[in-house]
């Protein structure tokens, strides 16, 4: 009888011991899809963080042009082109000259 009652409680402790295994697996494969994805959002975040830096450089760049009249093939008043530049600039930097 005490056989029997350790091997029935043996086999149901087994059963729980592959039920928490296979959810361990299931944990595993989602932990891995999360390292995948968090490791391209990263990649992705330096490529925006370069093109931002390249938008900064443009607009400071433009930015320089306050109130200078330049010669434009469109015959536009080009007086204020740096004023956008600066706006935009300013939004970028939160008014910092990085």
């Amino acid at each position: 009888m005490i056989d029997e009652d350790f091997e029935e409680i043996m086999k149901e402790q087994t059963q729980y011991i592959e039920e928490l295994e296979a959810e361990l697996a299931e944990y595993k494969h989602v932990a891995s899809a999360i390292d995948t994805q968090w490791a391209e959002s990263q990649d992705e975040i330096a490529d925006l963080k370069a093109k931002l830096a390249k938008t900064v450089e443009a607009l400071q760049f433009y930015g320089t042009l306050i109130g200078e009249k330049h010669e434009c093939p469109w015959h536009m008043n080009s007086e204020d082109f740096g004023a956008k530049a600066r706006t935009t600039l300013a939004e970028l930097t939160g008014g910092k000259d990085d």
